[in-house]
């Protein structure tokens, strides 16, 4: 099953969830302002982003508190993506919209069938290549 992230991520987003995994805030900051700049996606994604982005000015701000900010961002953008988002940025959430796996890739069956495809070219040219 796709995530609403999997089927389209772009490197800035994986850098901004390892960012924001790696308690990397203004690394992770810089980078969602660049994207929303640059990048046209889904509502759902942007919406998340625009979110992180509120969320991150707040809690790399000193002088504010993200308490006082959680209603109405919670009005703004929806539970939903709230709680994913503070859930992300204080390290609860890690890299929300993608599949769980593991080292072999269990849960992203793309992937798989992608190294399959693979595993068959490369005996097809050591195959061609003996003749």
């Amino acid at each position: 099953m796709k995530t609403p992230f999997e089927s389209q991520l772009t490197i800035i987003e994986l850098k901004i969830l390892i960012y924001l995994a790696l308690g990397e805030h203004e690394d992770a900051l810089e980078l969602v302002e660049e994207f929303l700049q640059f990048n046209d996606n889904t509502v759902q994604r942007r919406l998340f982003y625009q979110a992180v982005n509120a969320v991150l000015e707040v809690t790399l701000d000193e002088e504010l508190e993200l308490e006082h900010f959680i209603g109405n961002f919670t009005r703004m953008f929806g539970k939903e993506v709230m709680d994913n988002v503070v859930g992300s940025v204080n390290g609860t959430v890690r890299f929300y919209g993608l599949t769980k796996t593991s080292i072999k890739l269990e849960g992203i069956e793309p992937h798989l069938r992608l190294i399959e495809s693979y595993k068959k070219l490369h005996q097809a040219r050591k195959i061609n290549a003996a003749k």
